[in-house]
């Protein structure tokens, strides 16, 4: 065992914080501002602003629909 607790269940917080960023993405989308991105996402930036951050090798993925949530690329000093 590693220790480390069991996954949380998904909260209705989360349902809105997702729902937030997939606003956000969709005005930025139909201004031409942002790319394609696919809805999990989404889904994962909802989940992660509950917690302390999301560590992720594609933090441009996050930062612009979830403004709040503190992302770090791991080797990035």
């Amino acid at each position: 065992m590693l220790g480390a607790a069991p996954v949380p269940a998904w909260l209705p917080a989360d349902t809105g914080n997702a729902t937030a960023g997939w606003v956000s993405y969709v005005q930025q989308k139909r201004l031409g501002d942002t790319h394609r991105r696919p809805v999990a996402d989404i889904l994962i930036g909802g989940f992660a602003c509950r917690f302390q951050g999301l560590a992720t090798r594609t933090p441009q993925h996050f930062e612009p629909f979830f403004p709040q949530l503190a992302v770090r690329c791991p080797g990035a000093g």
